[in-house]
């Protein structure tokens, strides 16, 4: 899979996902945590995927303390080939 299909979405406050349509990320995040993400109170708000000046200016963060774009973070989750999309991308809450 390319980068270029894959892209980033901010479906709350504190979480991204990555995969190819909103769609997808919706059946795969209700998978994952139960959460219809239509639900008004617990699911997505206002989901959108990034621009690309986002995708450039938000930081991804690992747990040794670097860091690097979330554009740069995108291009080695794809690269590396290990991750199944749609996938959760960032959070906050961590």
């Amino acid at each position: 899979m390319e980068a270029a299909t894959i892209k980033v979405f901010e479906v709350n406050d504190t979480e991204w996902w990555a995969g190819t349509d909103l769609e997808s990320i919706k059946t795969a995040y209700k998978e994952i945590t139960g959460i219809d993400p239509d639900d008004e109170d617990e699911g997505f708000q206002d989901p959108h995927a990034l621009t690309d000046e986002e995708m450039e200016t938000l930081q991804f963060s690992d747990d040794d303390g670097s860091k690097r774009s979330f554009r740069e973070q995108l291009e080695l989750m794809v690269a590396a080939e290990r991750e199944k999309f749609p996938t959760m991308f960032a959070t906050t809450e961590y």
